[in-house]
C-alpha cells in the first residue's frame, strides 16, 4: 500500500532550474552507441533482479526494506541488509590484469589517471591526466594507441577532469568546460563547450553517459572573493547540465551540492577557503535515463529523471556516521606535525578548525550495468589503510550489504563481472588494474 504525505523531497528536488536551450557549434550528427551486455550474460542478471525484488523479511519479522510514495516521489528506506554471509558479492583481492606491468615505455607509466573504462571484446581505455591523453589496450593489457595530448587544439586537453565511454566511443571532460567525442574507430568526432555564466570562474567536474546518447556533466563555482561574514563551513553547489550527443542543446537541470570547505576570517581579516578534513562532497552518476546525486550527509541517494525531475529517494535511516572526537583531533594533529613550515594563515587555519562529530555519509557514488548503486565508505587520509567496504543499494532501492574492495583502490568503473580501478604501491606509482567480480 501506498502513503500519500507531504515531506520535503530531498536537497536538490526544489531547486530544479528552468530548462534553457543553448545552441553550439555542432558535430557530425552521429548517435553514440548504447552500452550493450553480452546475451549470456542476461540470465545472471535475472537471477540478480530476481533476488533483490522479492521479499526481504524473514517469515513473521517485519521487513527492512520499505516503499512509500510522498507527493509522486518513492522513498525507498532500509533498515538492515538483505545479503546473508552466503549471498554477499565478492571482489577477488588479486587482479587479474595490471596495464602498469602488462607493458614497457611510456604507454604502461600512468600519472593522475581521471577515468577507466572497460570496452567491448575486453580492450580498456584509461584517461591519463599526466599526460592528458587517452590510452587504449587491448585486453591483454597491450598499448594499442594514446589520443589526445597537451594543447588548445582540437582533440587536445589542458586538464582531463571528467571520462566516460557510450559503447566503443569516448567522452572526454575538460576542465574548462569543453567536452570531447572520440568514435569506436579513434576518430575524432567533435568537440563543444558547456556554456558558464559570465563572470563566474567555472572548474568542471563530472561527466557521465545517460545511456541514450545524451549525458550529463556537473560544473561547479569556485568561493568567489569578498566574503562577508565570519568563520563558516560553506558548500558552493554545482550547476547540473543535460547536453545531446551533437552538442546543439545544454539543458539545465538542477543543482548539485558542491563540495564543503571552511571559510577561515584570520585574525588579520583576511579570509581563506579550505577543505575540511570531514568535509562533504558530491557525486553524480548516470544509468538508463537516469541521474544520481549524493550530497553525503546522509546515507541518502536521490535518483532524477532526464529533465531533472525527482523520482526516487533511497535511504539508510540510521546508519552510523558518529566521529568521535579523537579521531578528529588525530587528522588535524597531522596537519600540524611541522608547524614551523606552515604559512600563518594555513596555521591558524588548520589551528582555528571548527570540532564536528559527523563524518561524510560516503566518498563516492557508483552505478553499475544492473542499475545497484554502490556507495564507497568516507575515509579521511589519516585513518589507516586496509579494504574499503562499499555499501550496495539494489535496482529496487533496498539496501543489499557490504562488498570488500581491494586495499588502496581507486575503483573506476563497476561493470557486470568485473572492477576497475586504480592501486598506488609503497612508491605512490599508479597501477590501472581489473579484478574479477563474483555476484553470487
Amino acid at each position: 500500500m501506498h502513503v500519500h504525505e507531504v515531506e520535503p523531497i530531498g536537497r536538490f528536488g526544489h531547486r530544479v532550474l528552468p530548462h534553457r536551450i543553448l545552441r553550439h557549434r555542432t558535430l557530425p550528427h552521429r548517435v553514440l552507441p548504447h552500452r550493450t551486455l553480452p546475451h549470456h550474460v542476461l540470465p545472471a542478471l535475472f537471477l540478480i533482479f530476481g533476488a533483490a525484488c522479492g521479499g526481504d523479511g524473514r517469515q513473521g519479522e517485519a521487513p527492512s526494506t520499505t516503499v512509500r510514495d510522498s507527493a509522486g516521489i518513492e522513498i525507498v528506506e532500509s533498515t538492515a541488509p538483505r545479503w546473508s554471509d552466503l549471498d554477499a558479492w565478492r571482489v577477488e583481492p588479486e587482479p587479474l590484469l595490471d596495464l602498469g606491468a602488462a607493458g614497457t615505455g611510456p604507454g604502461h607509466e600512468f600519472f593522475r589517471v581521471r577515468g577507466m573504462r572497460r570496452l567491448s571484446a575486453g580492450s580498456l581505455a584509461v584517461a591519463n591526466g599526466g599526460s592528458n591523453e587517452i590510452r587504449l589496450y587491448t585486453a591483454e593489457g597491450s598499448h594499442i594507441a594514446s589520443l589526445g595530448g597537451e594543447g588548445d587544439g582540437p582533440g587536445e586537453f589542458r586538464a582531463i577532469v571528467g571520462f566516460d565511454n557510450a559503447g566503443d566511443s569516448l567522452i572526454v571532460l575538460d576542465a574548462s568546460g569543453r567536452v570531447t567525442f572520440f568514435g569506436p574507430d579513434q576518430a575524432l568526432l567533435g568537440t563543444f563547450n558547456v556554456p558558464l555564466p559570465s563572470g563566474v570562474i567555472a572548474e568542471s567536474n563530472a561527466v557521465a553517459h545517460l545511456g541514450n546518447g545524451e549525458i550529463v556533466i556537473e560544473t561547479r563555482i569556485r568561493f568567489m572573493m569578498g566574503h562577508e561574514g565570519g568563520s563558516a563551513f560553506l558548500r558552493q553547489p554545482g550547476g547540473l547540465f543535460r547536453v545531446d550527443p551533437a552538442g546543439e542543446s545544454v539543458d539545465s537541470i538542477g543543482v548539485t551540492a558542491g563540495n564543503e570547505v571552511f571559510m577561515h576570517v584570520n585574525s588579520g581579516g583576511g579570509a581563506f577557503a579550505g577543505p575540511h578534513p570531514f568535509g562533504r562532497d558530491a557525486f553524480v552518476a548516470a544509468h538508463a535515463g537516469r541521474v544520481f546525486l549524493g550530497d553525503a550527509v546522509d546515507m541518502q541517494v536521490e535518483e532524477l529523471t532526464a529533465d531533472g525531475v525527482p523520482a526516487r529517494i533511497l535511504r539508510i535511516p540510521g546508519y552510523p556516521l558518529e566521529l568521535s572526537a579523537d579521531a578528529f583531533e588525530r587528522e588535524r594533529d597531522a596537519r600540524l606535525q611541522d608547524p614551523d613550515g606552515l604559512p600563518p594563515m594555513i596555521l591558524e587555519f588548520y589551528q582555528d578548525l571548527p570540532v564536528t562529530d559527523r563524518r561524510p555519509a560516503y566518498a563516492d557514488v557508483k552505478v553499475d550495468p544492473t542499475g545497484a548503486i554502490w556507495l564507497r565508505p568516507f575515509v579521511a587520509p589519516n585513518e589507516g589503510g586496509g579494504p574499503e567496504t562499499w555499501q550496495v543499494l539494489g535496482p529496487d532501492g533496498a539496501w543489499l550489504g557490504g562488498v570488500e574492495i581491494p586495499a588502496d583502490l581507486s575503483v573506476m568503473e563497476i561493470g557486470v563481472d568485473y572492477v576497475l580501478g586504480v592501486y598506488r604501491d609503497e612508491l605512490d606509482v599508479e597501477h590501472p588494474r581489473v579484478f574479477r567480480l563474483h555476484r553470487n
